[in-house]
């Protein structure tokens, strides 16, 4: 009876962990992969220039979603500064960072000016 039990208890097991292969992720109009499991909350707007620019607001949410209409850097601090040394983020390239509660996020721009935006995900 333990045998049957044990060897059940296995397929169950192996059914589960193999439910997700063969999925297929939708993608939107530009072939990305559309993020389904997080909700937009709150979005700050940067214009980024030669100097650091800063959010206004420090972050509630641990998850930050970063857009930009150009390549810029960007760093996250209490009281952010971003250089040329900072994370770089290409030009219409998207980006979740993680870990952000209570800190504001900072962009410059590489080598053209533009906006970028941080959007709090819950």
């Amino acid at each position: 009876m333990k045998t049957i039990l044990a060897v059940i208890l296995v397929l169950i097991f192996a059914t589960l962990s193999f439910a997700g292969e063969g999925s297929v992720l939708k993608v939107d109009d530009n072939n990305r992969v559309i993020q389904g499991v997080l909700t937009p909350s709150t979005v700050q707007k940067i214009t980024t220039s030669g100097t650091t620019a800063p959010t206004t607001n420090a972050f509630v949410y641990g998850i930050v979603r970063v857009a930009c209409s150009e390549a810029i850097f960007i760093t996250f601090a209490a009281s952010p500064t971003a250089t040329t040394s900072s994370t770089f983020l290409p030009a219409n390239a998207i980006e979740y960072f993680a870990g952000n509660v209570g800190l504001k996020g900072a962009g410059i721009q590489s080598t053209t000016g533009g906006f970028c935006t941080f959007s709090e995900m819950k």
